[in-house]
C-alpha cells in the first residue's frame, strides 16, 4: 500500500492577506536573541516559556447537532518539541486532570524543519500515553511538518488527515472533522477540493494549521474552524499586540476567538515556540473547546 503523502503546494495565494511590519519584528527578534546569552536569564526565560494555560471555550452554535451539545475537544497545536522537550512534561501534567471526547493535533510537532521525525517520537508517545483509552486522537500536519511526520503519528495510533474527513456518530447523528493540510505553504489544489465537500447541512469542524484559509470555510459553509500557527505572536509587547504572528490574516483572529460570517473561529496560542525558547506575555495554551447546542 502506498505510503500518505501531502500534495505538492499548487498556485494558491493566501485570502485576505495583509503585510506585516518584520522589519520592526527582526530588530526585537534580535535582542532577544542577544539577551537570551546571558545564561541566568536564558534559564529563566525558558523556564517560564513552559508555563502553560488552559483555556475552557464554549463553542455555541444552533447547527450543533442534540447529541454532540457538550462534545469536549481537546486541542492542541504547535509543539516544536525539539526547541524545548521540556514542554511536554508540563503538558501532560497540564491534561492529565482534563475531560474530553476527542483530541485534536493541529500540527508542527517538530521546529527544525529538516529534523527526522523520528527523534521526537518518544514525546508525542509521552503524550498519547496520557491519553485515556477510546478516547480517539486526529491530527494535521503544519508548516514545519513533512511526509514523514505521517508515518510516526500513524505508528502512534493517530488518525492523521490530508484534506479529508472524519465522521464522529452518536446514535442517528453524527458532525465531522474535515482535516486540511497547512494551507500556509501547502495550500494546494487538494485542500480546496477538500474544502468543497463540505456539506453545510452537516456540522463541520474545519481543523487545519493556520487561520489564513477562514474565508473559503466560511463560503463552503464550514462551522467550526480550529488552528494555531501563530502562537499568538509568541512575544507580545503586552497582551494582544503580537510583534509577528506568521500569518496572512486580520489581527484579531491570530489569537482567541474569533467570527467571520456565521463561522465561528479560534485560534490557539499553542503549546510550544519556535526559533528561541521564549514567550512574553502570551503563555502557551491548551484549549478545552465545549459544543454547544443554542
Amino acid at each position: 500500500m502506498d505510503q500518505k503523502k501531502r500534495p505538492v503546494s499548487g498556485d494558491q495565494s493566501h485570502i485576505n492577506g495583509k503585510k506585516q511590519n518584520y522589519t520592526l519584528a527582526h530588530f526585537v527578534l534580535f535582542l532577544v536573541r542577544k539577551l537570551m546569552r546571558l545564561r541566568p536569564l536564558a534559564r529563566f526565560l525558558k523556564a517560564k516559556a513552559l508555563h502553560l494555560q488552559t483555556t475552557e471555550h464554549a463553542v455555541i452554535s444552533s447547527y450543533l447537532p442534540k447529541s454532540f451539545h457538550q462534545f469536549k475537544i481537546l486541542h492542541l497545536t504547535d509543539f516544536h518539541i525539539d526547541c524545548n522537550p521540556s514542554v511536554i512534561d508540563e503538558l501532560v501534567k497540564t491534561i492529565r486532570p482534563l475531560v474530553y471526547d476527542l483530541v485534536l493535533l493541529t500540527g508542527d510537532y517538530q521546529d527544525d524543519y529538516h529534523l527526522n521525525p523520528i527523534k521526537i517520537k518518544s514525546y508525542i508517545e509521552k503524550l498519547i500515553d496520557t491519553i485515556p483509552n477510546g478516547v480517539p486522537v486526529v491530527a494535521t500536519l503544519g508548516n514545519h511538518d513533512n511526509n514523514a511526520t505521517i508515518r510516526v503519528l500513524e505508528s502512534l495510533g493517530i488518525k492523521v488527515l490530508i484534506n479529508e474527513s472524519y465522521e464522529i456518530h452518536r446514535g442517528k447523528d453524527s458532525i465531522v472533522i474535515l482535516g486540511i493540510d497547512d494551507v500556509h505553504w501547502y495550500f494546494s489544489d487538494s485542500a480546496i477540493s477538500a474544502f468543497e465537500t463540505i456539506n453545510p447541512e452537516q456540522f463541520t469542524i474545519v481543523a487545519v494549521h493556520s487561520p489564513e484559509a477562514f474565508e473559503i470555510a466560511e463560503k463552503q459553509g464550514a462551522h467550526v474552524y480550529l488552528c494555531g500557527h501563530t502562537h499568538g505572536g509568541q512575544i507580545c509587547f503586552r497582551a494582544g499586540q503580537a510583534v509577528l504572528t506568521h500569518a496572512d490574516c486580520p489581527k484579531h483572529m491570530a489569537s482567541g476567538s474569533w467570527n467571520f460570517g456565521r463561522l465561528i473561529g479560534y485560534t490557539n496560542r499553542g503549546v510550544g515556540t519556535s526559533g528561541i525558547p521564549l514567550r512574553w506575555n502570551c503563555p502557551g495554551e491548551v484549549l478545552l473547546a465545549r459544543l454547544v447546542q443554542e
